[in-house]
């Protein structure tokens, strides 16, 4: 408990997997993009104190090939592990452990690192209690069925990424996840949103996804949006509904 995980992941199924992984040890998880400069990337895993560091071969073979090697050498600041996706159909190769025994809701299931916009990052700590408190209170308020599909589509770095997450899987529904890139595409947005009941925005890419679901003609089916982060303005709550 409250070891950390730095993930350095591109968007896929192997992001979602190396944040259920992580949390499933007992550890939680410090999520970086892999466009983040490489100063605070460092920055973050050796505040952080991270155990080990989760990426993708690719990353590791590519423009970050000399950041890897840094991390472990000469003191192996951190292990790095290559994670690719398997066969999601396939059964595992060896049964699946419980969560760490010790666990308990004060622990860390992940911190956020701020933008340092005035300073040094700072991470944020964010206990399992809250987490879950959160997850509970969305399902009580606009309670998800196993037939619904969240819409996962804001960056693992940002805090309200948590619920994208999280809240669907404990109530049997669908993620779809929105690929590398593609969640900062307004009209690929517009078009994953027909495949969805529940979706999360801040104000201003709401509104750049109602106009695009207006110049693309599209039909949404809807039964939950959130909008937060931002001041919500009439204007942009009236073009979109």
């Amino acid at each position: 408990p409250d070891d950390r995980v730095a993930l350095l992941l591109e968007r896929d199924a192997s992001m979602v997997a190396a944040i259920y992984g992580a949390l499933s040890t007992g550890g939680c998880y410090v999520p970086l993009e892999p466009d983040y400069p490489l100063e605070r990337l460092k920055i973050v895993i050796e505040d952080a104190a991270c155990k080990a560091c989760v990426t993708q071969a690719r990353l590791r073979a590519g423009v970050l090939a000399t950041f890897f090697s840094d991390l472990e050498r000469p003191r192996k600041l951190v292990n790095v592990v290559e994670l690719d996706v398997l066969d999601p159909f396939s059964p595992p190769e060896r049964p699946l452990k419980r969560v760490h025994g010790d666990l308990k809701p004060h622990h860390l299931a992940y911190v956020f690192y701020t933008s340092g916009t005035t300073g040094k990052p700072k991470g944020v700590m964010v206990e399992h209690r809250g987490l879950v408190r959160r997850i509970a209170w969305f399902q009580r308020r606009y309670p998800l069925a196993s037939s619904d599909v969240m819409l996962l589509k804001t960056t693992y770095t940002f805090g309200i990424s948590e619920w994208e997450l999280f809240w669907a899987p404990t109530v049997g529904a669908r993620t779809l996840v929105a690929g590398a890139q593609d969640h900062k595409d307004a009209s690929v947005i517009a078009s994953l949103l027909q495949r969805c009941t529940v979706c999360c925005f801040v104000p201003s890419a709401l509104a750049a996804t109602a106009e695009a679901l207006i110049e693309q003609k599209r039909r949404i089916h809807l039964k939950c949006c959130v909008s937060c982060g931002e001041a919500l303005s009439p204007s942009t709550a009236r073009l979109f509904f």
